[in-house]
């Protein structure tokens, strides 16, 4: 299991309007490593607002990309949203 690539996944997958592939993928990442407990948060968070309201807001992409700080994954969140 790559965490990075977990993290990677499910980032893509909120960029393509998938939550539940989001919650996936970040799940399986989370359960081997709690140090990420803030990006599935994030990750969370952003699925669920996707799943409500159908679009994820700025604010939230902006959250998400806060959690990513000093991860080397900075610039995923803006390739994405």
């Amino acid at each position: 299991m790559n965490i990075e690539s977990d993290i990677e996944e499910a980032i893509r997958a909120l960029g393509r309007g998938d939550h539940a592939g989001a919650r996936m993928a970040i799940s399986k990442s989370v359960a081997v490593d709690s140090s990420i407990a803030a990006i599935a948060d994030a990750v969370h968070y952003a699925a669920s607002e996707l799943e409500h309201d159908e679009h994820i807001s700025e604010a939230t992409w902006n959250g998400l990309a806060d959690a990513l700080l000093g991860t080397g994954m900075d610039g995923l969140v803006d390739s994405v949203r």
